[in-house]
């Protein structure tokens, strides 16, 4: 077997690899991220159960959790956009194996 026929499968083998590393990285970070912004939201629940809240600090950190969730959101994107190469990476490879 010449080494230019083991290239393709090597290729393949890489590209998952790499489609598998992305998706577990993306997929940490968007755990991680969701974590924060629930208790973030969490904290401005808790402002909210005072008594003499101040109104334009909660205005403020919803503000802020809101756009952690647009961020979140975009991670979120990318997740499945990385979800979906592995998916065809694993099918090429499995091709190749038959």
């Amino acid at each position: 077997m010449e080494v230019g026929e083991e290239s393709p499968a090597v290729d393949q083998m890489t590209s998952f690899y790499d489609a598998m590393s992305c998706v577990s990285e993306l997929e940490e970070k968007v755990v991680e991220e969701f974590h924060e912004m629930i208790q973030r939201g969490m904290q401005v629940l808790k402002m909210v159960e005072q008594p003499s809240f101040d109104l334009q600090s909660v205005v403020t950190r919803v503000k802020e959790v809101l756009m952690e969730a647009g961020a979140l959101q975009e991670n979120v994107k990318s997740l499945e956009s990385a979800m979906v190469a592995e998916e065809k990476a694993s099918s090429h490879l499995k091709n190749r194996c038959r």
